[in-house]
């Protein structure tokens, strides 16, 4: 009876053993590792490996990413005698863009989402400046056909005046998940021409506006005209804001783009072809080294 129990006992050890070391075996060893695709369903495929969470993957040591970061102003058919008609982009030529975005496997993301881009195969960011409310007539209802997302700038003292966002349309707007609203200061200045003081009430009092009404968390700064210098990069720190936004510069690529507040896009106006959207959009990449 005892040599059968002693019998059982290295059987069971030995199956225990086997079945350790086949888990085991399942665990990707390799210490680097580049994320080659990202699926729908939330899980990472690393090497042709499926992982189901992120505690499942390593820490990044290394990303390298290239991003087309678009920025919008108007979206009408009518230019009317606004002395910048080049900034109205019409409703079809956004559609078309978005059509093109949703079939063609990029993700749209929000820029916060720049610290967890190993989540991502193909990202491109939608940026809209000044929350005109043609974005809540013509762009938002786009974005939630394709279910796509976006970041809308917004000037707070200019919210419900006539031809802005008022603020119940920024609250739906912010409850769809689709759009980050983010500042563009109070009252649209040329920041580099302000003093400290006014750089400083600027920041703080656009991001007490959006927190208190609309519960965001600010964390960018969309520069008005494009205009900075180091004292605004400086105060918007200080401020606690992790991001500022550029108006030109092209794709933001990580080689050559290292502040965060100097972050540039791609001034998307009405005379941009489709063939020159798609072309940025095929610039976009992830590279990760684990």
């Amino acid at each position: 009876m005892k040599k059968k129990y002693i019998f059982f006992l290295l059987i069971l050890t030995i199956v225990l053993m086997v079945f350790f070391f086949y888990i085991k075996s399942l665990k990707v060893k390799n210490s680097e590792r580049v994320i080659s695709h990202f699926d729908e369903s939330a899980n990472f495929i690393v090497n042709g490996k499926i992982k189901t969470s992120q505690l499942d993957v390593k820490k990044a040591t290394k990303i390298e990413y290239a991003i087309p970061i678009f920025m919008y102003h108007f979206i009408r058919d009518d230019t009317g005698d606004y002395q910048y008609p080049e900034n109205m982009v019409k409703p079809s030529s956004l559609k078309e863009q978005l059509k093109y975005l949703s079939e063609n496997g990029h993700e749209t993301i929000f820029v916060s989402d720049i610290d967890n881009l190993e989540l991502y195969k193909k990202p491109v960011i939608l940026t809209f400046d000044d929350s005109w409310e043609d974005f809540y007539i013509n762009a938002f209802p786009l974005l939630k056909e394709y279910n796509l997302k976006a970041t809308l700038y917004v000037i707070t003292s200019f919210v419900g005046k006539a031809g802005y966002c008022t603020l119940d349309e920024l609250k739906e707007i912010k409850q769809s998940g689709l759009v980050d609203i983010q500042s563009h200061s109070i009252s649209h200045p040329r920041l580099s021409k302000l003093s400290n003081e006014e750089i400083v009430k600027e920041l703080r009092e656009s991001k007490e506006f959006l927190k208190e009404n609309l519960n965001v968390d600010v964390n960018t700064i969309c520069y008005p005209y494009g205009d900075y210098n180091k004292a605004v990069i400086e105060e918007a720190r200080n401020m606690g804001y992790r991001f500022g936004i550029a108006m030109t510069g092209g794709v933001f690529y990580s080689k050559t783009h290292k502040d965060l507040y100097q972050i540039p896009r791609i001034y998307l106006n009405r005379s941009m072809s489709i063939n020159t959207f798609i072309n940025y959009c095929k610039k976009s990449s992830v590279s990760v080294t684990w």
